[in-house]
């Protein structure tokens, strides 16, 4: 069986559950692409890019030499979808882990699309990002990278089948998100909308502290608490965008972006 997750902090986390008692299956068979599903335009989506280019962006947003990092990730994200292509068409059994957060539903999506007439078994796993702790409070996790290895065999009773005709279904939604050019994806009362670059932006600024310097790294970790699912690129992007209007100022650059210490121009 081939596991599908999303990103490659839950791709290792799941990969550790699996080499313990509580999977039968290989960990090596877990597929953990990292696509950036939830930013920018979807309509020029060739699977065989490996989304190489939005992938340098949000790289090069943070660190300056970031070419080789993002082919390398496109490369890996092609034998994914390789895989998943081979899947379909060998009858492999395919198990697609998912959460209701942008990013990792839009994989889903994307694998029901390639799945859609797989000739093997396909199941899913939708996992709650709302999770109870030891003392009755709830938990909330930004993405499924957030979960100890201890914790995956627990939501395997979760695990639904999903038919053909429940494929096409989530397929026709993948195409519909194929023409949104939106340059970010959002879950908006549980379901998948495309929204404006500056849609997080008032809560971006509110995370920067006024009348003080601060470091990129943490502003942008002050404002992922506050915003599931975003990657840090899309946030230091905006950072960098807003040093361009003179809305913030740097005070010491540094090679690595989140080292870089900023101060606000304007409170």
């Amino acid at each position: 069986m081939l596991e599908l997750v999303c990103g490659q902090s839950a791709g290792g986390s799941l990969k550790m559950a699996k080499n313990g008692a509580d999977f039968a299956e290989d960990a090596r068979d877990v597929l953990c692409p990292e696509l950036a599903l939830s930013v920018g335009n979807l309509r020029d989506f060739p699977p065989q890019t490996g989304r190489a280019e939005v992938l340098r962006g949000l790289y090069q947003a943070v660190r300056r030499q970031a070419d080789c990092d993002a082919e390398a990730q496109a490369q890996r994200n092609r034998d994914v979808l390789e895989k998943l292509c081979a899947a379909a068409a060998d009858g492999t059994p395919v198990r697609v882990w998912t959460a209701p957060a942008a990013e990792e539903w839009c994989l889903f999506l994307l694998a029901m699309y390639l799945l859609q007439n797989a000739g093997g078994p396909v199941s899913a796993v939708c996992v709650p990002l709302l999770q109870p702790r030891a003392d009755g409070t709830l938990c909330a996790l930004r993405s499924l990278g957030e979960l100890s290895p201890e914790q995956w065999h627990t939501f395997l009773p979760l695990e639904q089948p999903v038919d053909p005709a429940q494929r096409r279904a989530w397929a026709n939604l993948w195409n519909a998100s194929l023409w949104q050019s939106a340059p970010l994806r959002v879950m908006l009362n549980g379901t998948l909308a495309g929204v404006p670059e500056n849609f997080f932006d008032s809560l971006l600024w509110e995370s920067l502290p006024p009348g003080k310097v601060f470091s990129a790294g943490e502003a942008v970790g002050c404002a992922l608490s506050r915003l599931p699912g975003v990657p840090d690129g899309f946030l230091a992007g905006r950072l960098h965008r807003w040093t361009g209007q003179g809305k913030l100022r740097v005070r010491q650059p540094a090679e690595y972006y989140y080292e870089t210490v900023l101060e606000r121009t304007e409170l």
